[in-house]
């Protein structure tokens, strides 16, 4: 173990409509016990995170001051690495690059405002939905780093000893196989750390190297309950800032190597749908219609992103959640609709007619699927 390193990224989200008894069930169940552990804990790291401003202004406007305070106290001690997002949760390689630019300074205006800063130069993309051609627009802000899923390259190209670069941006992968030890099979962490001792050795040969885990922080507590106490709270408590380390700590631990060939995708891409051309499948799947129909109503509406009187619904409209609710094995066109109704509300005050006639057409569309 002593040659092996590990990032952990907990992505703590919360759509703006998020409704107030399910948040206060993931805050009692996650969220609250999450960061007073950490705040209490003596250790001097804990786990990288994604926490977006969507989900901050959710604590702030229910009273859960006490658990911002906890966020506050630390990433101010360095207890946890927070890294920099777009406030609503769009997905950015879909969306227009000032729009996506105005998102992120949003998330980091807003979250300043709380007392609340990052303190790496790592971005997360929402649902890891990253494409290449956004390095640009994140290395003109200062961003230096991010972390994808592995189905991004070929299976036996995923790195353990040397850090991906595209262009001179830094890239993790998360690995997929050893996360879903974690959300899937739910072990706990004293059977994770034999798997690693038992299994590791024979993919990297016990040469230095690293391991990225990354998912949903309500994994822990909220969508499987007791695993912050099986697993997270004795992985801070037993690696927390000697095998577990900030990413942007194992950026200068290991070698980085150029590599073109990386590919867009999200971590609900799979290999099969790279083949199919279909990188974001879960948000704007070319096999998925109702979710283009929404497409075309959101991008007429983006064109007055810099309109007064449209830049509140424009930011919002965008969340990935809307499209999730309307992919492959998931159906509830209700919550869709809440992103439909902010885009025919931007065209109806800043349209032409004719954009006007073909968004109400689009909505009509849309709205009949709740039927």
């Amino acid at each position: 173990m002593k040659n092996f390193h590990m990032g952990i990224l907990l992505h703590f989200f919360q759509p703006y409509w998020q409704f107030p008894h399910v948040l206060q069930k993931i805050v009692e169940q996650c969220y609250r016990p999450i960061f007073r552990f950490v705040r209490n804990s003596g250790q001097s790291f804990a786990f990288t995170a994604n926490i977006n401003y969507s989900l901050l202004d959710l604590l702030k406007k229910y009273g859960y001051d006490d658990v911002l305070d906890d966020i506050k106290y630390c990433v101010k001690n360095n207890l946890i690495e927070l890294v920099g997002t777009a406030a609503y949760h769009p997905i950015i390689p879909l969306i227009p690059a000032k729009f996506a630019g105005i998102q992120i300074a949003e998330d980091f205006c807003k979250k300043k405002f709380m007392g609340i800063e990052a303190n790496s130069k790592g971005f997360f993309f929402p649902e890891m939905a990253f494409s290449k051609k956004s390095l640009h627009l994140l290395r003109r802000i200062g961003f230096d780093w991010t972390v994808i899923e592995d189905v991004a390259v070929l299976p036996d190209k995923v790195p353990f000893d040397h850090i991906i670069s595209y262009h001179g941006y830094s890239i993790f992968l998360r690995s997929s196989h050893w996360s879903k030890y974690i959300w899937d099979d739910h072990i706990n962490f004293w059977e994770f750390s034999e798997k690693i001792n038992s299994e590791l050795p024979g993919w990297t040969g016990n040469v230095p190297s690293y391991l990225i885990i990354a998912m949903d922080a309500e994994t822990f507590g909220h969508h499987v309950p007791g695993l912050s106490e099986s697993f997270l709270f004795p992985l801070i408590q037993n690696w927390g800032g000697g095998i577990v380390l900030r990413l942007g700590d194992i950026l200068k631990l290991f070698p980085h190597r150029e590599n073109s060939e990386i590919r867009d995708c999200s971590w609900s891409t799979s290999y099969d749908d790279l083949y199919r051309n279909d990188p974001f499948p879960l948000w704007k799947s070319k096999y998925n219609g109702h979710q283009l129909i929404l497409w075309d109503l959101i991008y007429v509406a983006l064109k007055y992103y810099d309109r007064p009187e449209a830049i509140h619904d424009c930011l919002k409209m965008v969340n990935s959640c809307h499209w999730w609710w309307i992919s492959r094995g998931f159906w509830n066109p209700h919550f869709m609709l809440i992103g439909a109704k902010r885009a025919l509300n931007v065209i109806n005050k800043c349209g032409t007619t004719d954009e006007k006639k073909k968004a109400k057409w689009h909505f009509e569309f849309l709205e009949q699927l709740c039927h």
